[in-house]
């Protein structure tokens, strides 16, 4: 059973208590993300995730990864378009502690100049890391090139420009506009105390917004066709098409036509291209859901020679979804599969409290796993094929990376 607990400045506590397991999950969720960057801003969002873990007034960086080390948990973060999660695992003897390390990095880090500069090296390591990963690479321009001069485009990680020019003055501007209250949710689960919640309540409870809330523009996807060079072994492709919210109704029919197309070995990309053909090694297909849009998007790396080939079985297979739908037995096959993976994949407090952080940060309606269950076994046929027609006949945007010529 989940809980939620509203401080008294806006700050939102969720628990769900798990006294099966000795592990504890807690999760400081932000809604900050690169979409809520202005172009001078882009990649700060993830440069103050760096940051938090350099150092605070009574602890240095190395003093951090100590104290989780000694006690053989995971502390660790990550950014994305529109959230920033700061997360830790460890024994519920050591919940407390992990609390008090969070909030001190959340509330005291220092930013030190040396630091910040030193970081910066670090990020341009991933960002050359990046590069040198052809789906990364291909990724990376396909969604510049889908939100032209809109922040959701913009690269997570910025630029090599925008990332120099960031201060420890732009970082504690960046978290005064977008760090408040109302944007947080701490996420708790395992076998928590109502002690644990208190310490929260005591940490995260109390300090105020120094601005009001920035919302974001409801993104403008653009069809697109986009081709790269570079030297690579294999072409890559990637196809996407406006898809559903997270907040739609129908999202879960979204999720059983994905699964049926690309999602799993035995979806119908995967037995043409790979099985039935053995063009690729690597197809599939994946939904990039937000609170008010979405991208759904197929992904292939094959050889040169094939690349033609490779996009002609492609578009035959989703134009005949798009016409002629999916079958009863493919939607009964994808229900079942995801009423199993749903479950297996909630077998550990970490993964309770990223679907929790995730649902409450987007004031989304929360189902148990037994509603969970129910809902995706209502959804009919004719549901999935209503998604697949009103998606898969828009016009569908197209990246290619290939090898340089010459």
């Amino acid at each position: 059973m989940v809980k939620e607990y509203r401080c008294k400045n806006g700050v939102r506590i969720v628990e769900e208590r798990m006294p099966t397991t000795r592990a504890v999950a807690i999760g400081i969720w932000v809604r900050a993300g690169s979409r809520y960057e202005t172009p001078a801003e882009n990649g700060i969002t993830h440069f103050i995730e760096h940051m938090l873990f350099k150092g605070t007034a009574t602890r240095s960086a190395k003093d951090i990864a100590e104290i989780f080390d000694l006690v053989g948990g995971d502390l660790n973060a990550f950014t994305a378009r529109d959230n920033t999660c700061y997360h830790a695992t460890v024994l519920d003897e050591h919940a407390e502690l992990a609390i008090d390390v969070l909030a001190d990095m959340f509330f005291n880090s220092t930013f030190d100049e040396v630091a910040i500069e030193k970081e910066k090296q670090v990020i341009y390591e991933e960002m050359a890391m990046d590069d040198d990963t052809p789906d990364e690479f291909v990724a990376d321009h396909f969604w510049r090139a889908l939100f032209p001069e809109q922040a959701m485009g913009a690269p997570i990680l910025g630029t090599k420009e925008t990332l120099a020019t960031f201060t420890k003055q732009m970082i504690r501007a960046y978290m005064a506009a977008h760090y408040l209250p109302e944007n947080i949710v701490v996420s708790i689960a395992g076998n928590s105390s109502a002690k644990l919640i208190a310490l929260i309540e005591e940490k995260f409870g109390t300090f105020t917004a120094q601005a009001k809330s920035i919302t974001s523009e409801v993104p403008r996807m653009v069809p697109t066709t986009l081709t790269l060079t570079k030297d690579v072994e294999q072409a890559q492709l990637m196809i996407a098409y406006p898809s559903l919210p997270r907040s739609a109704k129908n999202s879960a029919c979204l999720t059983v036509l994905d699964t049926i197309i690309g999602g799993i070995t035995s979806s119908r990309l995967f037995q043409q291209v790979r099985e039935e053909r053995g063009l690729a090694y690597t197809i599939y297909s994946y939904s990039s859901t937000y609170y008010d849009s979405g991208v759904w998007t197929v992904y292939c790396a094959t050889q040169h020679h094939q690349l033609a080939e490779v996009m002609r079985v492609i578009e035959d297979v989703l134009q005949d979804i798009a016409t002629n739908g999916v079958t009863e037995d493919e939607v009964a096959r994808a229900k079942m599969h995801l009423q199993g993976s749903f479950v297996l994949n909630l077998e550990s407090a970490e993964a309770h409290m990223q679907r929790n952080g995730e649902i409450y940060l987007n004031h989304l309606p929360h189902y148990d796993v037994d509603e969970v269950l129910l809902r995706l076994k209502g959804i009919t046929t004719e549901q999935v094929n209503e998604v697949a027609k009103a998606m898969l006949t828009q016009l569908p945007s197209v990246a290619k990376m290939v090898k340089n010529k010459g």
